[in-house]
């Protein structure tokens, strides 16, 4: 028998070619409707690429009649991968 969960939001990485080239953050539009005010961590790869800025958490607020989805808590990293 399966469950089915109600959606309220998801969170993944975007992978091209075997590497990650984005996040994807998916909310409910119930979810939204309630004016959310929330900072949740992103997990960060064991190693990256690419040294640079990278996020360590994404928020989302309600201001101004609109929904803000901010990547934050950027985090230098060096190239780890060969």
């Amino acid at each position: 028998m399966s469950r089915s969960f109600p959606l309220r939001r998801a969170f993944g990485y975007i992978i091209a070619e075997g590497r990650p080239v984005g996040v994807n953050m998916l909310f409910s539009r119930k979810f939204l409707l309630a004016h959310p005010r929330i900072c949740r961590p992103i997990p960060l790869p064991a190693t990256v690429e690419a040294a640079g800025f990278y996020p360590t958490r994404y928020c989302l607020r309600f201001e101004n009649g609109l929904h803000r989805v901010v990547l934050d808590g950027m985090q230098y990293r060096e190239a780890t991968m060969a």
